[in-house]
């Protein structure tokens, strides 16, 4: 995997710092998070599972009254061949190769007419970063430890390794349908903005922290490997 011999990897500190970012990103968002109530769950992996909160009846699934599951896209951020490394902007993968989770949750405080909250989770934990040797024509696979590769894309230099940090083979790049429509079935122009994660840690590689985004049926999210963004949707803007 490209690791020095004389290195020996055991996983305790990367282990610990990903915990940490965690309890950092729960600390600073504890007070929203305490009033969110999960509402329903749609997973997606080699199977398909659906679960709702038994206040809604079983002929109504409430999660697509504001996302189109059925129609969620998802594809690699780079596609590979030997000796060579491309970005991807439309080869999306096949159905039954995408791995994902998807949370609706309300305001205990506030209607769901007004706002809802969406969880992606992507499933999905390969670290592995494919490497191109141009002049043999071959490429290899390489893995760094989350301490070492965190420390190089928040380095000085580092705009090499902030594409090396998408390039791990388990990000994608997750289209979500909204088909959310108000009381007079009009499509409205949601307000979308993501919870700060890690917002002074991870500046530099921030997918829509800290950004309200106007949308009426699409949005596009970059999730790394093993990763959740929750988003917040004020629904009550008309188109």
């Amino acid at each position: 995997m490209g690791i020095d011999s004389t290195r020996m990897y055991l996983g305790l500190r990367s282990l610990r710092m990903e915990m940490a970012k965690t309890n950092t990103w729960i600390k600073e968002n504890d007070t929203e998070l305490m009033r969110l109530q999960l509402q329903s769950w749609y997973g997606k992996g080699f199977v398909k599972l659906y679960s709702q909160h038994p206040d809604y009846s079983l002929s109504e699934d409430i999660l697509k009254k504001y996302i189109n599951y059925d129609s969620v896209k998802v594809r690699k951020l780079f596609l590979h061949s030997p000796g060579s490394v491309t970005s991807n902007d439309t080869v999306y993968e096949h159905t039954d190769s995408t791995f994902y989770d998807i949370t609706l949750l309300r305001d205990k405080d506030r209607t769901m007419d007004s706002i809802v909250y969406i969880g992606i989770t992507n499933r999905r934990t390969d670290p592995l970063i494919y490497f191109n040797d141009t002049s043999a024509a071959a490429w290899y696979m390489k893995f760094y430890p989350t301490d070492e590769l965190d420390s190089l894309v928040t380095s000085a230099d580092s705009s090499e390794f902030q594409q090396l940090w998408w390039r791990r083979l388990g990000c994608r790049k997750i289209t979500l349908p909204f088909d959310y429509k108000d009381a007079d079935k009009h499509y409205a122009l949601l307000k979308i903005k993501s919870l700060a994660r890690m917002i002074r840690y991870w500046q530099p590689l921030l997918r829509i922290e800290k950004t309200l985004i106007y949308i009426k049926r699409l949005i596009r999210l970059l999730v790394r490997t093993e990763d959740l963004i929750l988003l917040s949707c004020l629904v009550n803007s008309k188109s």
